[in-house]
């Protein structure tokens, strides 16, 4: 989108021509058939799953990565064929210690241009991992304190300042850490009394945006944030009290509400509400699939059901939300653009009928010869 700013194209071409590029190539997204076929096709079964968190795919490599508390370490999955399959792992973390607030791995990111995986643990580290190595498991090149007593989670990073930052969000006060990913060290944090939860970069503004969840219903917030001056200006968005977040066209962000029955899409160019999405809600992480053109939604305890809620980017219409097992804990979420499979992570309780042992559920629209083989 920043190149075509540069062109100086009215904002009306700029969005036929963003809207026409989603639609090529999808799912598509507006078809009422396909989305209905889109289901679990396959799993990665992880045997005792319990406590686990955020996702991220490396788009390039194709890699999924996800933060598996359980087994206190980040499965790296190969996500390119019908048959992902778990390649490598980090290790080093604190694993599941019976809080959240103090367990890890919690968020991940990948810094592609460096081949660096950095993850949070829950003794408010930030662990970072060569993917150049060879070794079997990973184990952390660098591990930076952000200087809490709690977990160190959701991030960001951008790549002009090579900056990450990283949500402390169960210290008191919480707090973001800005940490330089070309020295490993803190350079700075603010503090945030209401909480803080996912954030974004976004290249367009050159600036972080940050969920903010809010003291009360009334003052769930975006924060905007230059990287620079850590200037921030706050974007009241009650009643939703941000969880998730995740930049797609036309500079929106979709923003997943952890206990409002809504999903929020606000623009950060107009630093205004576009829609408020009712069907779909109560959530955690989402994302953005510039594959299929769709938003997808965590909604762990969307009602009257849990779901992963999918919606169209292009016109921000919601399509369907997909069952997920009720007591799963389904947060997390992730998509690989050029096969467009989303993965998400499940539990292991009774009640979990796609994979009672625990496992990540791949789920994706079968082609042609895919329905014949199943029929």
């Amino acid at each position: 989108m920043m190149r075509t700013r540069s062109l100086a194209l009215s904002p009306f071409v700029v969005a036929l021509c963003l809207a026409l590029l989603l639609g090529a190539g999808s799912s598509p997204a507006g078809d009422e058939d396909n989305v209905n076929d889109f289901a679990v096709q396959f799993t990665i079964p992880l045997p005792g799953l319990g406590s686990f968190d955020i996702s991220w795919v490396d788009q390039p490599t194709q890699t999924y990565f996800f933060a598996d508390r359980t087994h206190a370490r980040v499965q790296i999955i190969d996500a390119r064929s019908d048959t992902p399959m778990v390649v490598n792992e980090a290790i080093g973390f604190v694993g599941f210690r019976g809080s959240n607030d103090t367990s890890g791995p919690d968020g991940v990111v990948v810094i592609h241009s460096a081949h660096e995986l950095w993850a949070g643990d829950g003794d408010s580290t930030v662990k970072v991992f060569d993917l150049k190595s060879d070794s079997r498991p990973l184990v952390a090149t660098h591990v930076i304190d952000t200087g809490g007593h709690f977990r160190a989670d959701e991030m960001a990073f951008d790549p002009k300042d090579h900056l990450l930052v990283a949500a402390n969000n169960a210290d008191t006060p919480p707090f973001l850490s800005f940490i330089s990913t070309e020295t490993y060290q803190k350079v700075g944090q603010i503090d945030f009394p209401c909480g803080t939860e996912q954030s974004v970069w976004d290249p367009a503004t050159h600036k972080f945006y940050l969920s903010i969840p809010g003291c009360t219903a009334a003052d769930g917030a975006i924060a905007e944030i230059d990287p620079l001056t850590h200037a921030v200006t706050m974007h009241l968005i009650a009643p939703c009290d941000p969880s998730g977040m995740a930049l797609g066209p036309f500079q929106n962000l979709v923003v997943g509400c952890a206990s409002a029955q809504e999903t929020v899409i606000w623009n950060a160019r107009t630093k205004s509400i576009v829609k408020v999405i009712p069907e779909t809600g109560r959530s955690d992480e989402v994302w953005f699939n510039a594959g299929d053109g769709n938003y997808y939604v965590a909604a762990r305890q969307n009602l009257p059901a849990p779901a992963l809620g999918i919606i169209d980017a292009a016109t921000n219409t919601f399509l369907r939300n997909v069952p997920t097992p009720v007591g799963a804990n389904a947060h997390s979420v992730a998509a690989d653009r050029a096969n467009n499979h989303v993965f998400v992570p499940m539990a292991m309780v009774p009640t979990n009928t796609v994979c009672p042992a625990g496992c990540v559920a791949v789920f994706w629209i079968p082609d042609a010869d895919e329905k014949k083989e199943k029929k």
